[in-house]
């Protein structure tokens, strides 16, 4: 699980700085939904990384959930990924996602179970060693 401290600015005139504690984590099943091709059990160093970065929109809000007080469970739904999505927070998470070269994969490894996310990060090194580059983040284009 990933506890993420998320700072964003409020629409207020003027707008306030805030900072709050989002919860995300993908379970070994959950992985599975978002790669249909891949066994759950299977070695996660044998996804195709690029591809799966290329869902970074669904592992985001795929993986958020609102833990509960006394730690036990995890909540998920339809209903808290949209309310989520339509927050200025996953705008500001999405931004830095895009904007780093290497927050979004930290943030998969980080969502990821412990088992699952070792081999992330040999599949991660093998394609940086292959193709330099690749899982950069884009250029982000002037501002005039």
């Amino acid at each position: 699980m990933l506890k993420r401290d998320i700072t964003f600015e409020t629409l207020e005139d003027p707008p306030r700085i805030i900072t709050k504690t989002y919860y995300f984590s993908l379970t070994a099943p959950e992985f599975a939904a978002l790669n249909p091709d891949i066994d759950p059990d299977t070695n996660i160093e044998d996804v195709n990384v690029t591809e799966f970065i290329a869902k970074a929109d669904d592992i985001v809000l795929s993986s958020y959930g609102v833990k509960s007080d006394d730690g036990l469970s995890f909540k998920k739904s339809d209903e808290l990924r949209e309310e989520f999505k339509d927050s200025l927070a996953y705008a500001a998470l999405v931004d830095e996602l895009f904007t780093s070269d290497s927050a979004l994969t930290n943030f998969i490894r980080g969502v990821l179970p412990q088992r699952m996310s070792e081999g992330f990060d040999k599949a991660v090194s093998q394609v940086k060693e292959a193709n330099p580059g690749v899982l950069s983040a884009p250029p982000v284009p002037p501002t005039s």
